[in-house]
């Protein structure tokens, strides 16, 4: 298998498909520090997926987006 980096151009707009395994989720909820996750256990392994596309702009800069929405 061979690793590389994928121009922009060749990806940017592109759809896929992510499928996963998950045991369980965590579920966000208020404390008196905030907020706690606690993690909530499926009664078996369960198949999960999800339709996604791929950004021009990039995953760093939406993380960076993201990030200073929530400082504000």
């Amino acid at each position: 298998m061979e690793i590389r980096r994928l121009e922009k151009q060749a990806y940017a707009g592109q759809k896929f498909t992510a499928h996963y395994q998950t045991t369980g989720y965590y579920d966000i909820c208020v404390s008196e520090s905030g907020f706690q996750l606690n993690y909530i256990p499926f009664e078996a392994s369960t198949e999960r997926s999800f339709d996604d596309v791929f950004s021009a702009r990039g995953w760093r800069t939406r993380l960076r987006s993201a990030r200073l929405r929530a400082e504000t």
